[in-house]
């Protein structure tokens, strides 16, 4: 993508007010289906889709293992809720242990984290944006993947540089969506629009960038802590790609717990559907006998007896073909 590392990179096009790499990772990120894996958790499996035959039955089973994998697998994860205590004594802490329960509190952690755990079991990534409310408390909450954009920088430790939420908003006057881009870094968050095929600052907003102001404690080269700034994100990544073919446009990729089992997933469902449809053809003889001319067929009972009632046919037929027992000749007369 550049020369440069990619902070640097970063740095100076947000200084020349160039946003076309963000553009370029938007295209990018919207080649990502999120939504296959979502419906099928929810249900809704190819075999549905299945086609009909005429004069067949046509059950759609669906077993569905995705929601069983992804609800066991979030149970097993959030059973055990985390506790926070203070590990040193020091001097103001114990109110500090306060104050943060206080705020996973405010936020219903618990569940937050629930539902973390679980669209990142599913979409493979998921996003916690943290910030200040208008009565100034921390307010934590999650974005999905299909809407947000890590950009790392290429260093090892790999610096969290930026992240680039965009959706789109609906003039309801001119019945027309734009695309809306914010990108935040350790100290402002750039406010963007769409005009044409390029990104330029959202002028209609008073102030843009407009700062975050969230920081974190951190110890400086001397040992004492201090206010530092921070992206006001946490992406978490579930199952990380270990060949990922690149990583020069600071994306890191990571893999849902059923990318892999779709296959696996339709081939039961197949099989399953495909049982029940047997056992209800050889069970309907209104579909085995339908190009049959039962009232000149010549068929007897165990016993030797002409079976003349057309009802008694189809019966008679479809209990000795389940089990094999139907022998046909040539002059149309079947004996048992």
């Amino acid at each position: 993508m550049q020369t440069l590392l990619l902070e640097q990179f970063y740095e100076v096009n947000k200084a020349n007010n160039n946003w076309r790499w963000a553009a370029d990772l938007i295209a990018k990120h919207k080649q990502k289906d999120y939504s296959l894996m979502r419906k099928y958790v929810d249900g809704d499996h190819d075999i549905l889709k299945q086609s009909e035959e005429k004069g067949k039955p046509n059950n759609r089973i669906v077993v569905n293992f995705a929601r069983k994998i992804i609800d066991f697998g979030t149970a097993y994860i959030v059973s055990n809720p985390i506790r926070y205590t203070a590990n040193v004594e020091e001097d103001g802490m114990d109110e500090f242990t306060e104050k943060l329960q206080a705020v996973l509190v405010d936020n219903d952690e618990e569940s937050l984290s629930y539902e973390l755990i679980e669209d990142g079991s599913i979409d493979g990534e998921v996003f916690e944006y943290y910030y200040f409310d208008e009565d100034g408390q921390i307010c934590m909450t999650e974005f999905k993947a299909d809407e947000c954009i890590a950009v790392y920088d290429t260093t090892v430790k790999a610096k969290l540089i930026a992240v680039i939420r965009y959706y789109y908003l609906t003039d309801m006057q001119r019945n027309e969506k734009s695309l809306t881009v914010e990108v935040y870094d350790e100290n402002e968050i750039t406010y963007l629009r769409q005009e044409g095929a390029a990104l330029v600052l959202d002028t209609s907003r008073e102030v843009n960038p407009v700062a975050h102001q969230v920081t974190v404690l951190a110890k400086n080269q001397d040992g004492k802590l201090q206010q530092k700034p921070v992206v006001p994100w946490t992406h978490y990544v579930n199952r990380r790609r270990k060949h990922q073919e690149y990583r020069d446009d600071g994306l890191i990729e990571g893999m849902g717990d059923l990318a892999d089992l779709k296959n696996l997933m339709d081939a039961i469902n197949k099989a399953v559907t495909g049982k029940v449809n047997v056992q209800e053809y050889f069970k309907n003889p209104k579909v085995l006998f339908e190009d049959l001319d039962l009232d000149e067929l010549l068929l007897y009972d165990e016993e030797g007896n002409l079976i003349t009632d057309t009802e008694r046919k189809k019966q008679y037929l479809a209990k000795m073909w389940a089990t094999s027992q139907i022998l046909i000749g040539e002059s149309v007369k079947i004996f048992v």
